[in-house]
């Protein structure tokens, strides 16, 4: 359990069953979230929408008890727009920091899942050697809406995040870009 237990409001059977249909699920169902008409006019689209509203109501009862370091990836096609859209250079040095970073505003119709541990999440990230990675970094604060699963924190869907600044390091030889980025608020489910 990562250092950042979250307290939970006694969950129901039904939100413990859609947090760990997620689990095992996860990348189906964010691509759903993120693709909806996958299950347009289906029949599985009503029995998703309730296994949704269990897992955002597991998320809206939930809290994490203290603040953290968390970090989540981007893979390869959305960091190089992503990159682009901040004006951020992909040079490979080490302790540039991009201090005339406009901040932009950040909203992914899915789940973001979020790891302690930056090792797990560039291990995860594919990539030619020596390829820039790109990786966000956010200070988790007590109260947040987020849920411990196994190693990771999930926060909700439709979160609107802020990017706050960028710095380029060297991870065991390859070049990361880290770009701050703070909860601007959640949408409405």
């Amino acid at each position: 359990m990562p250092e950042h237990a979250a307290t939970v409001t006694e969950l129901d059977q039904k939100e413990r069953a859609a947090l760990n249909f997620f689990r095992e699920y996860e990348e189906d169902v964010q691509h759903i979230l993120r693709n909806p008409r996958l299950l347009a006019d289906t029949e599985e689209s009503g029995c998703f929408e309730v296994f949704i509203g269990h897992l955002d109501h597991a998320l809206a009862t939930s809290a994490l008890s203290r603040e953290g370091l968390l970090f989540h990836g981007m893979n390869r096609d959305i960091a190089h727009n992503f990159l682009f859209m901040l004006d951020v250079k992909e040079t490979g040095g080490e302790g540039g920091v991009f201090t005339g970073l406009i901040p932009h505003l950040i909203r992914d119709p899915g789940y973001t899942l979020f790891s302690p541990d930056p090792d797990v999440v560039l291990r995860k990230l594919p990539g030619v050697e020596q390829e820039t990675r790109v990786i966000v970094a956010y200070m988790s604060h007590p109260d947040d809406p987020a849920v411990v699963l196994d190693e990771q924190v999930l926060y909700p869907r439709n979160a609107t995040w802020v990017t706050t600044g960028a710095t380029t390091v060297r991870w065991d030889g390859t070049p990361v870009v880290i770009i701050g980025i703070e909860m601007a608020g959640s949408g409405e489910a």
